[in-house]
């Protein structure tokens, strides 16, 4: 079975795509880049159906009748002269942060200030208004996957490296918290603070198996699973009283509301959900599936749509909805990498300095 690597969100969505920038000089993100590098991080085998209603967003004007847009942050990275680092865009417009050897995995907008997740120089860190804070850790190394901000606190959900072995944790205002793996390996991708607990996703190895988890106040509750899969999350929310999840299970893309799984639907040998919103009683999720080639995509209640790219390697890797407008992050591969949002369908070049840019994450402010 393959089993999913500790190499955080970047890695798991964008191996297979940077592999063959790597020979070109394009260079690679997860697979190909330093400190990162790993196997794709699906969970393991087995085919899904094919669904025949594949709904296809054509490029194309955006409708007048649409609400006026939010303001869109947007975290990622770019290569330039070698050297990949982090930025992040507002309403298309880039701005770099410090350091070299950097990436940005996760951006939050509160009190008038940005605050981006990620590393740089192979440490935890995190940025306020491009102000960049290390994080603390015992053992090798640290990383750090997502960020929230909640009643003046910064929380951010990661894992550090402690005697070769990845254990999932928190920092709050950069204090840091072990978290229970229950096994010989754990990794926490995302975080959500709600009424007073803090919750956060990932993996935790029960072996054979790596098994979707979600930890509730640091206890930790395994998410409905096939018996003999691999299984990961890869987002949390608290939405209408509910915990939402998203990840993938034994190549499947699925969600999980309060731990009970719902399978994705998507053409091809496998897919994966990455990212979890709930709005108006309906529940989204952005991905990827692949059918020969990766395609961008989401799902609203299940039902999916494909957002349209150039190229032969395309994912969605992060969604948020307001005023009635689906905004997802992602890339695609049309010669470099390129980063993108869709809004609705309708697909944005972000610009950025150098041959490669990719997105991470993707939140949206009044």
């Amino acid at each position: 079975m393959v089993k999913p690597s500790g190499i955080g969100i970047l890695g798991l969505m964008l191996g297979m795509c940077f592999a063959s920038c790597a020979s070109s000089g394009a260079g690679a993100a997860s697979g190909a880049l330093p400190d990162t590098a790993g196997a794709e991080a699906e969970a393991a085998s087995g085919p899904i159906e094919n669904v025949e209603n594949v709904e296809k967003v054509e490029n194309g004007a955006a409708d007048p009748e649409v609400p006026p847009a939010a303001t869109v942050y947007i975290a990622g990275s770019y290569k330039d002269r070698g050297v990949w680092r982090a930025c992040y865009w507002k309403d298309g417009e880039f701005a770099a942060l410090d350091g070299d050897d950097a990436r940005a995995s996760s951006i939050a907008v509160a009190g008038g200030s940005v605050y981006v997740a990620g590393e740089a120089g192979g440490r935890a860190c995190y940025w306020k208004d491009g102000v960049k804070a290390s994080l603390p850790f015992t053992g090798d190394a640290a990383r750090a996957n997502a960020v929230a901000v909640a009643e003046n606190s910064v929380y951010i959900a990661g894992s550090y490296k402690d005697r070769g072995v990845w254990r999932a944790c928190y920092w709050k205002d950069g204090e840091l918290t072990a978290l229970d793996g229950a096994g010989t390996s754990a990794e926490a991708y995302a975080v959500a603070v709600a009424g007073g607990l803090v919750y956060t996703a990932g993996y935790a190895v029960s072996h054979p198996r790596y098994e979707a988890c979600v930890w509730k106040g640091g206890e930790l509750i395994y998410l409905d699973s096939y018996a003999f899969s691999d299984a990961s999350a890869r987002d949390v929310i608290v939405a209408e009283g509910s915990v939402y999840s998203a990840g993938a299970d034994d190549r499947t893309a699925c969600y999980w509301q309060d731990g009970v799984k719902t399978e994705l639907p998507a053409s091809g040998t496998s897919a994966q959900a990455v990212s979890i919103a709930v709005a108006g009683g309906s529940v989204y999720a952005a991905g990827y599936y692949s059918d020969g080639s990766r395609n961008a995509c989401y799902w609203k209640n299940s039902a999916v749509t494909l957002l349209p790219a150039s190229g032969t390697e395309a994912a969605a890797v992060s969604i948020a909805v307001a005023g009635g407008s689906v905004y997802a992050a992602g890339y695609y591969k049309d010669g470099s990498v390129r980063a993108c949002y869709w809004r609705d369908g309708v697909k944005t070049d972000l610009p950025a300095p150098g041959i490669s840019a990719i997105t991470s994450a993707i939140t949206l402010a009044p």
